[in-house]
């Protein structure tokens, strides 16, 4: 069974009787998580950008009834859904609240920094060393042509096989028990990638940029729409090193198309 909350009054009423419909034209035989309603309710085709928020903090639910959502809460979960969610959500945290106005002002522009660099970085890198070596100052030229004279394949290549151990690395330290998961991760992580970097399996600097964007990617307080930008990461690869600056360009431009005209249960998602 499951409770819908609002603040009549407050929320949009048509929202309400729209979330309400939704709810039962459900048809499943068994209901133990929120995720189940989560994903009865959302019904576009192309999902990439999550439009509903979990939570498990009750001041992130109430805040959110205050400003006028809709809070669904699923018994024996211990996730309530929020909707409709904006783009603004997921890059905020609760603490942000709590802290002086300049100081929430100056940690949500890094954090937009950081996802601006979590999605484009490796794509511009691989852009840049595989089509455009003239932008490169001379004597970084030369650093960059050093620390890959040894690498046997191309650029594309090493950013695809650090990519892959980085996230099989958070991955595995997801799964660990807590106390030492995060510890196999960041030793993980510099181990293998000194001791590629030794073999010459990978350059340097592209070891920097992976591990920068991999960091970037973790300053985004939600989990599921920080896994959506992770996985945007891999298209702009591809044509990144297909067409070269042009072609990143091009392709962000459709992300932030898509970011424009996405909306959540009637509103803009940005």
């Amino acid at each position: 069974s499951l409770e819908i909350y609002y603040l009549n009054g407050i929320a949009d009423s048509s929202l309400v009787a729209q979330v309400i419909s939704l709810i039962k034209e459900i048809k499943i035989d068994s209901n133990i998580e929120s995720s189940f309603i989560e994903k009865s309710i959302d019904r576009r085709k192309l999902k990439i950008l999550p439009i509903i928020q979990n939570s498990q903090r009750p001041d992130t639910a109430v805040s959110n009834l205050i400003e006028g959502r809709i809070v669904i809460v699923v018994d024996g979960s211990p996730d309530v859904l929020i909707l409709p969610a904006v783009f603004w959500q997921f890059v905020e945290s609760t603490e942000d609240y709590y802290d002086l106005p300049i100081f929430a002002f100056f940690v949500k522009s890094l954090r937009l920094l950081a996802l601006f660099f979590s999605i484009t970085l490796p794509s511009t890198y691989v852009a840049i060393t595989t089509h455009h070596w003239g932008l490169i100052p001379t004597e970084l030229l030369t650093s960059f042509a050093l620390a890959r004279s040894g690498v046997p394949y191309p650029t594309i290549l090493e950013i695809l096989l650090l990519e892959f151990t980085f996230e099989v690395l958070r991955e595995a330290g997801m799964r660990f028990p807590q106390n030492v998961g995060q510890v196999v991760s960041i030793v993980g992580a510099l181990v293998i990638g000194e001791a590629a970097v030794q073999a010459g399996l990978v350059s340097a600097p592209t070891l920097i940029v992976v591990a920068f964007t991999g960091i970037s990617s973790f300053i985004i307080p939600k989990y599921s729409f920080g896994a959506s930008i992770r996985l945007l990461r891999f298209p702009l690869l591809a044509v990144s090193f297909i067409a070269g600056l042009p072609g990143l360009l091009l392709s962000f431009t459709v992300i932030l198309t898509h970011f424009i005209n996405l909306e959540s249960f009637g509103i803009s998602y940005m």
